[in-house]
């Protein structure tokens, strides 16, 4: 049942049989109940999704009974793939086990790897059941190791090294030859002498600006020496800082030059330990895009409305998980108080990120939740003292909206998100399906980032280094021409914690 949990209907997908072969999913309804308790207790899950796909299945002709009584149904989901539905009296659900289960399949059905295969990721199961002898498989598709972060920065070969220096500009195809590997658009490649390249090129959108559907000029571009005067550009401007926040490193130039202010790159995922400074880089990235700049400002940042006053984005979307917004339980409780008043603890990181910004000495952080007008979730509206006050570059806050809205998972369900910024924390606590139905709420106009640390706590139990919503995602979008990656390294605090950093005690899987 995990799988299901996990994964959702990917696993019908997933488990499709090459072309002329077909593959059959067995599922009794001891777990078909077990889901529909699950998803009435976390609506995180997967589970619901997976019997609205069963109940569309089942709307199929395409049937045939079986078994004792023709308690099994057997449906075609596809040439690849059947599933079957055991019932009562094949499986009897007050006296149900797996070892029944093997027994009650291998008696049904017959294949061409001779028995039934049990699919799971849960431990327990594997050690119990590999005892018995039965056949057991993990759900690999379920699995994306942490060595997928590293993909946001190479090295580069000596051969692409030295033809970088005589031709700053070498097209992808011979690029990739020089590599000895596939390159995607946005990687970074760092060379010897502090140098660094990146892959690059022209994407032409279709009308409605949601599909790339070509790409001009593919090719990897040496960057040049002058980045680490880590000037900001945003169109036709250049700029010291981001409202206050200036890159400290290389690589978080990198980030914020061409990942968080490039309008080509609608997921931006920002992957690194505590310290790193991806939330004080995603915050301020975010925060800037929101504020509402006067006509001269917009259109040197190649707003494509600056007529409009209106930011880059309407708003700020924050979802953080946490062990009451997306993490352990995936419900805010019975807590007294407004939304804010039960998570504020777990917002401690994003409020010590706008105390580094121009706002931060401006605006209480609190502020930055109240809507201009009306009062909302909170006791009372926007303080008018902060409404029309200037911030870094003139920029000031939305007069129609809340500069942040926080939600969590159990919110997302059957949302879509338009020309909004969605910053998704804490990724790595959020499960392959729910990071899926999160990135899927992102509409017309919307920018993700993504911030998440493989190497931290997982507070989801149902997560872990190998599986987790982060990882899932990079190993999905990384091909897309529109998505990048950087893994921040370096550590930008006191000795005390960078010392602890190395430290290696004994960390729960």
């Amino acid at each position: 049942m995990d799988v299901y949990d996990l994964g959702g209907p990917v696993f019908l997908k997933e488990l499709e049989a090459d072309v002329g072969k077909t593959n059959l999913v067995v599922i009794p309804m001891t777990f078909v109940e077990r889901l529909d308790d699950e998803s009435s207790r976390n609506s995180g899950s997967g589970a619901g999704d997976v019997l609205d796909d069963i109940i569309k299945i089942q709307s199929s002709d395409q049937r045939e009974n079986i078994g004792k009584d023709e308690a099994t149904t057997v449906y075609s989901v596809n040439a690849g793939l059947d599933l079957a539905i055991i019932d009562r009296p094949d499986i009897d659900p007050d006296d149900f086990s797996i070892t029944a289960l093997e027994k009650k399949v291998n008696d049904l059905f017959t294949s061409s790897s001779g028995r039934a295969t049990l699919l799971t990721s849960n431990k327990g199961y594997r050690i119990k059941f590999s005892r018995r002898d039965m056949r057991i498989e993990r759900p690999q598709f379920l699995f994306a190791g942490s060595d997928f972060v590293q993909e946001g920065m190479l090295e580069a070969s000596d051969f692409l090294e030295q033809n970088l220096y005589s031709n700053p500009n070498i097209p992808l195809e011979e690029a990739m030859e020089m590599m000895g590997r596939e390159l995607h658009l946005h990687q970074f490649i760092q060379l010897h002498g502090n140098r660094y390249a990146r892959v690059t090129g022209e994407l032409v959108w279709n009308k409605e600006r949601n599909v790339v559907v070509d790409i001009k000029d593919a090719r990897v571009e040496l960057l040049p020496q002058n980045i680490h005067d880590k000037k900001i550009r945003i169109g036709t401007k250049t700029q010291p800082d981001l409202i206050g926040v200036k890159p400290l490193d290389v690589q978080q130039y990198l980030a914020m030059q061409y990942m968080l202010v490039n309008p080509d790159i609608h997921v931006t995922f920002l992957v690194g330990g505590a310290g790193s400074g991806k939330t004080v880089l995603g915050y301020a990235a975010a925060v800037d895009s929101v504020l509402v700049y006067d006509q001269e400002e917009r259109k040197a940042r190649g707003y494509p409305h600056p007529g409009k006053k209106e930011g880059g984005f309407k708003q700020l979307v924050l979802l953080k998980a946490t062990d009451t917004m997306g993490g352990k339980t995936r419900d805010v409780g019975a807590l007294p108080g407004d939304l804010y008043a039960k998570i504020e603890q777990h917002l401690k990181g994003y409020e010590d990120a706008h105390k580094l910004t121009d706002l931060g000495g401006k605006i209480p952080f609190e502020e930055m939740f109240k809507h201009p007008r009306f009062k909302g979730r909170f006791s009372s509206p926007r303080d008018e003292r902060y409404q029309d006050m200037t911030f870094s570059q003139s920029g000031r806050l939305p007069h129609d909206s809340e500069v942040i809205e926080l939600t969590y998972s159990g919110f997302m369900r059957g949302r879509s998100l338009h020309n909004i910024c969605l910053v998704v924390d804490e990724a790595q606590n959020f499960t392959p399906h729910e990071m899926q139905t999160i990135l899927g709420r992102a509409g017309p106009g919307t920018k993700v980032i993504v911030l998440g640390d493989v190497t931290g706590q997982f507070d989801n139990p149902r997560c872990s280094a190998e599986m987790n919503g982060l990882t899932h995602a990079i190993k999905h979008y990384l091909p897309s021409p529109f998505s990048a990656l950087m893994n921040l390294t370096r550590l930008h605090r006191g000795p005390v914690s960078v010392t602890a950093a190395s430290w290696q005690p004994y960390r729960p899987r």
